[in-house]
């Protein structure tokens, strides 16, 4: 009996996804939660499972597609009704009632079954264990496009991206010898890549305002490097530091840790924080949540984490929304500074530039301290200069010497 498996609930509202890649074809013996396709929401990639064991007879869309959530996403028949099955016309592709709803990898804990399967074009034709079909080059569609508009052969490309995924850097240099920026090529604006430009028109409607201040970085400097020597088997970096400097200055000054809305002006209790990164499909903004609630250590651990996991595409999109006041780092990108864009709906955003050595007048005398920026955009229909420079006063004082304040809290 064939059985159609539809496009899951995805979650957080969401209304449709893109196929990114499948990873199985028609003929494929699949085993039960085998990863069956990954496909792109407006909040993140998910790798979705099979809800149920038996052999692909029809895929219903393409890498590209765009589906809705309930459409029939790909149709099985059971192994030994297969052969039948595929060459029948007048094979049934009627949901089963009893199909169960699968763990989504990035939702909930997957199986521990074989991931491996027989490939081929039929059930007739699957490749035998001592014979491997070949597997499919691995790239996302804008890079099978640009690798089109070049004239590439995916198949003779050297893949250096995760998991063995081709690049568009991997395409480029195929095509001129020469690793570099990609042209004459198309960026489908589609699932995060999409919702990032609107998020970016909302940000920019905000009626915002921006300050920033020089910080003299000693003490934040001594303190890392403390806790560096103390426990050099984490990841505490400069940044750490400063987001828990940024949870005190956001007590002082709440109105930088609210909701606009037409009717009332909310100050928040709890301090969710995004953190801005940069990943290969744009900038995301994964939260740590309960950013208050933890000490330098565990925020650093936190924070770690949901970099690597939004690097690497792994994060629910749960962990994507929900952010209370954003953090961008213009260092990493080797800049002073800059004017960030409001994350909607926060009312405030900062963004840490290089910390690097600068002359410094001290008593009359010219000496060299490590500094840093700190820009701070805000949303001045609730926060105005009075507050904006308060903030930035306390988290500067807070960088220059942090030590006194968050004794117990590293």
């Amino acid at each position: 009996m064939a059985r159609t498996f539809n496009l899951p609930d995805l979650g957080e509202g969401l209304t449709e996804a893109e196929i990114v890649e499948w990873r199985v074809a028609v003929g494929d013996d699949v085993a039960l939660d085998q990863e069956i396709v990954e496909v792109e929401t407006a909040k993140a990639s998910v790798v979705i499972p099979s809800p149920f064991a038996g052999v692909v007879l029809e895929l219903h869309g393409a890498a590209g597609d765009a589906m809705e959530v309930g459409a029939p996403l790909i149709t099985f028949a059971d192994a030994g009704e297969a052969a039948e099955a595929t060459h029948s016309d007048s094979a049934a592709t009627a949901p089963d009632d009893e199909e169960r709803t699968p763990n989504l990898v990035g939702y909930g804990a997957t199986s521990d079954r074989s991931r491996r399967r027989r490939r081929g074009t039929s059930p007739s034709h699957a490749a035998s264990d001592t014979e491997p079909a070949p597997t499919k080059p691995r790239a996302k569609p804008p890079v099978r496009k640009l690798a089109k508009d070049l004239g590439v052969d995916l198949g003779s490309v050297r893949a250096t991206g995760k998991d063995h995924t081709i690049t568009r850097d991997d395409v480029q240099a195929a095509a001129t010898g020469v690793p570099g920026p990609a042209t004459g090529g198309t960026i489908p604006v589609r699932g995060v890549r999409r919702t990032i430009a609107r998020q970016m028109e909302r940000s920019h409607a905000i009626p915002s305002a921006a300050a920033w201040v020089e910080a003299d970085a000693s003490g934040l400097v001594r303190l890392r490097k403390a806790l560096a020597a103390r426990h050099p088997e984490e990841r505490i970096t400069s940044l750490a530091i400063v987001c828990r400097l940024v949870v005190e200055a956001l007590r002082e000054v709440p109105h930088l840790n609210a909701r606009w809305s037409e009717e009332e002006i909310t100050l928040l209790d709890d301090i969710h924080l995004g953190i801005a990164v940069a990943t290969d499909r744009g900038l995301v903004v994964p939260v740590v949540r309960n950013a208050h609630t933890q000490s330098i250590r565990e925020l650093a651990g936190s924070m770690a984490d949901k970099v690597d996991g939004a690097r690497a595409n792994t994060l629910p999109p749960t962990d994507l929304v929900g952010s209370t006041f954003t953090i961008t780092n213009f260092g990493a990108l080797g800049m002073d500074g800059g004017i960030p864009l409001i994350n909607h709906p926060e009312v405030g955003i900062l963004g840490m530039g290089r910390l690097i050595d600068r002359p410094h007048v001290e008593a009359g005398t010219v000496v060299v301290r490590p500094t840093v920026t700190l820009s701070l955009s805000f949303d001045h229909r609730v926060a105005d200069g009075s507050e904006a420079s308060r903030f930035l006063s306390v988290l500067a004082e807070l960088v220059a010497e942090p030590a006194i304040l968050l004794e117990g809290l590293t």
